[in-house]
């Protein structure tokens, strides 16, 4: 159908960004010499991603520019080149999805579902416009500050401390990697249990690749925590691969007031569909109900996800979000803050409440200790002993002769099938007390 063949294109476009970009970031650190311009960055590192014609179409008709004579894909390249500027092409692309949005009232159900994945597709071109330009800013400051770091914590779905970060020095500084609640100097204890979730998680999952990696780095000694902050994400299905469509209540509601009501319709349509722990968690707090603006619902659902507070005092001191010099239309749309960033955090969340309610047995695995048959003969020969010389045994005497623990004793005398109440019996029987 023509509607899927434009979801399948968003996500290969996201898929393709995603793979694009940990390659210019990757070079971005390592390279002296930087584009020097947005254009020739482009051109550079995101050469292969085109654009579907008939959305091209779209931007041409809706902008009124001659992109509409070519007959074959452009190339976001060319998109740009031909618009100026990066931001003007941002635009073009919002122009055209806003005319798709006033098309959705006047359309039959079909018609509608199809507008909705030509919505997708154009929301996912204008998150490749944002994620390229930080990423092109990023390049520029490589020279004065060198290091990675992740948004989020590797462990969980809060945020880290970016403005910490970009002030740190050292490249292993923990701060780099996770969220004040797992942050190693904060509390230890949380910071090794969820790595040893996780762990586990990823040993007994039926991801092949991923275990399999696993085992590698951890003959290599690299369980590092970019490893940790990609396995999490396995544990939940991505957002990019979940349909979400409008219902009509929550269209009803964009038409009569609130113009970002779509992007909130369709992150209720994927959670329900994807993230059924996180869903119910947000639908018991009525998340869905206070939508007056988006900064609102935004903080909103952090503070559901973290009753501590202490994710929503993150974003809070966030000096990269602009929140009061920006619409609720551009903080929706906002690569920090946007409706694509709140799925990825409730995706993580999703992630994290997985392992965490997963049954994970403690101690060591059955079988994978080898057997101490001296001991197991030691005993015998003690119990033998004790039988021959009448005298009754106790299990702490055993345990003092051996230096092992008295709970150990009655382990091993389980598994030898020796009985010592039984023992004791026939010793009495055998050696009975003078009248």
């Amino acid at each position: 159908m023509i509607d899927n063949a434009y979801s399948k294109a968003s996500n290969e476009l996201n898929v393709q960004l995603l793979n694009l970009s940990k390659s210019a970031e990757v070079d971005a650190y390592t390279k002296v010499d930087h584009c020097k311009n947005i254009f020739s960055y482009i051109n550079t590192y995101f050469p292969s991603i085109t654009i579907n014609k008939k959305i091209v179409y779209l931007i041409s008709f809706t902008n009124k520019c001659p992109l509409l004579k070519s007959k074959t894909p452009l190339s976001l390249f060319e998109l740009v080149s031909e618009a100026n500027s990066l931001k003007k092409a941002r635009s073009w692309i919002l122009n055209a999805e806003t005319f798709a949005y006033s098309l959705m009232s006047q359309k039959s159900h079909k018609a509608a579902k199809l507008l909705n994945s030509i919505i997708d597709y154009l929301k996912s071109l204008y998150f490749c416009t944002q994620r390229i330009e930080v990423l092109y800013k990023r390049s520029k400051k490589t020279k004065k500050k060198p290091g990675y770091f992740l948004e989020y914590c590797c462990l969980c779905w809060r945020l880290i401390n970016r403005d910490e970060i970009l002030d740190s020095v050292e490249e292993t500084s923990p701060s780099k990697f996770y969220c004040p609640v797992h942050h190693s100097s904060r509390s230890e204890h949380l910071n090794k249990k969820a790595k040893a979730a996780l762990i586990s998680a990823i040993k007994g999952s039926s991801y092949a690749e991923l275990i399999d990696e696993y085992k590698s780095r951890k003959e290599e000694n690299r369980v590092n925590p970019r490893f940790l902050y990609t396995s999490l994400n396995y544990f939940a299905q991505k957002p990019y691969n979940v349909d979400g469509f409008m219902t009509p209540e929550m269209l009803e509601l964009k038409n009569k007031k609130y113009g970002f009501a779509w992007n909130i319709g369709i992150i209720k349509e994927k959670c329900r569909k994807a993230y059924p722990f996180t869903y119910n968690k947000l639908i018991q707090n009525n998340a869905f109900l206070e939508i007056e603006t988006w900064e609102g619902f935004f903080f909103n659902v952090i503070s559901i996800l973290d009753p501590t507070g202490t994710d929503s005092r993150s974003w809070s001191n966030d000096s990269s979000i602009p929140w009061r010099s920006m619409t609720n239309e551009q903080a929706v749309d906002n690569f920090y803050c946007g409706d694509k960033t709140l799925l990825m955090i409730i995706h993580r969340h999703e992630a994290f409440s997985t392992i965490e309610r997963r049954d994970r047995r403690r101690g060591t695995k059955a079988g994978t200790v080898p057997i101490n048959i001296d001991r197991r003969n030691q005993i015998i020969e003690i119990v033998k002993q004790h039988k021959k010389n009448g005298q009754k045994i106790k299990g702490v005497d055993i345990a003092n002769q051996l230096d092992i623990s008295a709970q150990r004793v009655s382990v091993l005398l389980k598994r030898l099938n020796l009985s010592l109440k039984h023992i004791n019996k026939v010793i009495r029987d055998q050696h009975p007390l003078p009248d």
